[in-house]
């Protein structure tokens, strides 16, 4: 008996190719080398089975093809098991399922891992248009299926086009109802990542030339929403790190120090956060962070924060982190009061900490610092004295500086005289500590990009920025940016790529009105996007549900929910069954059906007997019972005779036997006895 193979119908052969060229393209994108080079490969191999242009593989070439995928996968990623390696998994065998389909339920194997693939998009990327690239994806697939389920006759690739959207844009009320009312979760792409691979970010150490590479990345930071009016430009100093241990290279957090998150609902806070908490009076500034995934934990806010969001808390050095990783988007709100002042003394023991530094390193930094503290035995001028120096002398601001040596501080303040804001800061800070007054660097970001649309602040990786922060008597912590002195434009002006101007292609991305437009336009749809979708979380849903229905039972939550469905699946239900009720009636069916149903109702004449019989037939049958009726019987069948056999205006001739109907409306029951033999 010869083998018969499936094969899939030409009418929806094409819409599965294309379904699985694109679920597969942004897995490509991701992966390596073999994934982008298997794809084309395996797609042409199918259309030429398809069109029968060779033999399907044994199971034995499939099994060392899917062992090769397995091998690929585990060399790429060193293993199975992280979320980017299980994917890669996932799309080979699905690719390599196009080389199976011998029987139906393969083609339908094939479609389930398609929807899933689909699905996996969103572990990596989750803005509108990845949202709107799946919903592509969702009709293509849907629309294979179609195809498959149908008779090749009477068909074609549009009807399965139009029926596949037809089932989407049926299925999307409910997709509404339950994105709002069903419980949230932790989102799919909430699962960390075991890449091992760097993110773009904040590291928390400092060393000379960290701060520039990443201030040429244009990755999304955080986006802003302030409630109130926002700080001007040279005031937008996000705080996100503090540094404070110096090895002669690279600054540091405290381990120990740095190590415990402290709770509001739990443990005791700092004195600065219960005195920010007891303050009379309005916040100057209130506002909503919506921070992108890190994969660490510290956030970013300005000076004197303090919030009232879960997994919140305070941490050293006056900075705000959660109590987990930050592997998916995450949004909190803060509350600022900048003029706030420490008026406390600094401890014995703080002042010691952010005075130390390492022994015999940076000679001359420590002589010129010996000099000011000589010069200006008052901290406040000492602090303005250091920036005077750096005023007068030929410094230059640069992301491309020169390798410093064993002395890094030292050859950058007497040597180069050439770098970018962790330079400066690193040297002024050190400059402080040998001059006697405790200071510490912090790192975060400076300014934004404001949307005037949306009324939000875009911060991104080239807003990086690095400053000191020094401790005077009465004042508490200062904050004191040394790039500010050599390079005011830095922070008085909306910054977008540093050196932008060095390059062509930055400079019409970031200079064009039309493309600030564009770009501006963009943002605002990413934003509203993250703001309703993807920060739709636990707190979000309680809110607003609390502001639809007052308290939240679980009782009410159910008769809620299933009001809705039936709100949408009765109207759903009924134009599905209006629209599948069979063919439509013409007018001289309906005329015939309407005289075999009167002469049921009144005359007791069964249908079965009026089945078979014409349009006299019928005439002679009510004259029979209704005599005094008979001129009307009669023209009625003739009007219905011209409607069927005579070519004349259909309209005219309906509108005389619907007349006709009318004389007859008001018969009365007929008392003759019939014939009830079918």
């Amino acid at each position: 008996m010869a083998n018969v193979q499936y094969q899939v119908p030409r009418h929806s052969f094409y819409w599965l190719l294309l379904a699985t060229l694109l679920a597969t393209v942004p897995h490509a994108l991701n992966a390596g080398w073999w994934l982008k080079l298997m794809l084309p490969l395996l797609l042409v191999t199918r259309w030429r089975l398809h069109i029968g242009r060779g033999a399907m593989p044994n199971k034995w070439v499939r099994s060392a093809l899917m062992v090769l995928v397995l091998a690929l996968v585990w060399r790429e990623n060193g293993h199975v098991f992280s979320t980017e390696a299980s994917t890669q998994l996932l799309v080979g065998a699905f690719l390599l399922k196009l080389l199976e389909m011998h029987r139906q339920r393969d083609a339908y194997v094939l479609l389930v891992l398609g929807y899933f693939v689909a699905a996996t998009v969103f572990l990596f990327y989750q803005g509108p248009f990845a949202a709107l690239y799946v919903l592509l994806l969702l009709w293509l697939l849907t629309a294979a299926l179609v195809g498959i389920n149908v008779p090749t006759i009477g068909w074609s690739w549009r009807s399965h086009g139009r029926t596949s959207a037809v089932i989407l844009l049926q299925s999307v009320p409910v997709m509404v109802v339950l994105f709002i009312f069903v419980p949230r979760f932790g989102p799919l792409w909430a699962i960390p990542s075991h890449e091992g691979k760097a993110k773009t970010g904040m590291t928390d150490t400092l060393t000379l030339g960290s701060i520039s590479e990443l201030s040429e990345s244009t990755e999304l930071a955080f986006r802003v929403e302030f409630y109130t009016q926002p700080p001007e430009q040279h005031a937008l100093y996000w705080r996100g790190l503090v540094l404070s241990e110096f090895d002669g290279q690279t600054w540091h957090q405290g381990q120990r120090r740095n190590a415990k998150v402290l709770l509001p609902q739990r443990q005791t806070m700092p004195h600065w956060w219960e005195q920010l908490e007891k303050k009379a009076g309005e916040p100057e500034y209130h506002y909503r962070v919506l921070l992108e995934p890190s994969g660490q934990r510290w956030l970013y806010a300005l000076r004197h924060s303090i919030s009232s969001t879960a997994r919140v808390g305070a941490t050293f050095g006056g900075t705000l982190a959660t109590t987990k990783e930050l592997n998916e988007r995450f949004v909190y709100e803060l509350e600022s009061y900048p003029e706030y002042v420490m008026s406390e003394p600094l401890a014995s023991e703080h002042r010691d900490y952010y005075l130390a530094l390492p022994a015999l390193v940076d000679p001359q930094a420590r002589q010129l610092a010996a000099q000011l503290k000589a010069r200006y035995p008052n901290p406040e001028e000492r602090v303005e004295g250091a920036l005077d120096w750096f005023r007068g002398e030929p410094f230059h601001y640069t992301l491309t500086p020169p390798k410093t040596g064993t002395h890094a501080n030292d050859d950058f303040l007497f040597g180069t005289q050439r770098g970018f804001c962790e330079h400066y800061a690193s040297a002024f800070a050190f400059m402080m500590r040998a001059a006697g007054i405790p200071a510490r660097i912090v790192v975060g970001y400076q300014g934004g990009e404001w949307n005037p649309r949306s009324q939000h602040l875009s911060v991104y990786q080239y807003h990086a920025h690095a400053w000191v922060e020094v401790w005077l008597a009465g004042l508490g912590w200062v904050r004191v940016d040394p790039t500010a002195t050599v390079a005011p434009e830095r922070i008085e002006k909306e910054r977008t790529v540093v050196d932008a101007s060095d390059s062509r292609a930055h400079a019409l991305w970031y200079g064009n009105r039309l493309i600030l437009s564009l770009r501006a336009q963009l943002d605002w749809v990413e934003f509203n996007w993250q703001r309703w979708v993807l920060s739709y979380d636990e707190q979000q849903q309680e809110r607003f549900l609390a502001g639809v229905f007052g308290e939240i039972t679980p009782m009410k939550l159910a008769y809620s929910i299933l009001f809705l469905v039936l709100l949408l699946l009765v109207p759903t239900l009924f134009w599905t069954f209006w629209v599948t009720r069979g063919p439509r009636l013409t007018a001289a069916q309906y005329e015939f059906l309407w005289m075999r149903r009167l002469l049921h109702r009144k005359g007791r004449v069964p249908l079965a007997l009026t089945k078979t019989a014409t349009v006299p037939q019928l005439a002679a049958m009510g004259a029979q019972y209704w005599p005094h009726k008979q001129p009307v019987f009669e023209r009625w069948a003739f009007v219905m005779e011209q409607m069927l056999y005579a070519e004349q205006n259909g309209t005219l001739l309906l509108k005389e036997a619907q007349q006709e109907r009318k004389k007859l409306r008001r018969l009365p029951k007929c008392s003759l006895k019939h014939d009830t033999k079918e």
